[in-house]
């Protein structure tokens, strides 16, 4: 499944009822901090996982959303060039 961010609504996670969702870390328009605050607004309980290329510190960016999201399940990934997806899109 594929959604946009403002497509990233209550109505899209009963339909779908996603266990894992994935991110961009910074993206077009919004970032995981967005991401996760909207997550959090909408009580999903699954995991969230933004994903990066060569982020310097990729801990900063963990503790920022865990500190702001306690109770939302997040980390980070790094990938290689050869497994990115199309930047701004959730997978």
């Amino acid at each position: 499944m594929h959604l946009e961010f403002d497509e990233l609504r209550d109505s899209a996670l009963a339909i779908h009822d996603p266990q894992l969702i994935f991110s961009p870390v910074v993206a077009k328009g919004f970032d995981c901090i967005d991401v996760a605050a909207r997550l959090s607004e909408l009580n999903f309980a699954g995991a969230y996982r933004a994903l990066t290329h060569r982020l310097p510190n990729p801990d900063i960016v963990k503790r920022e959303v865990r500190a702001v999201f306690p109770e939302l399940d997040f980390d980070v990934l790094t990938i290689s060039d050869a497994h990115a997806e199309k930047p701004g899109s959730f997978a």
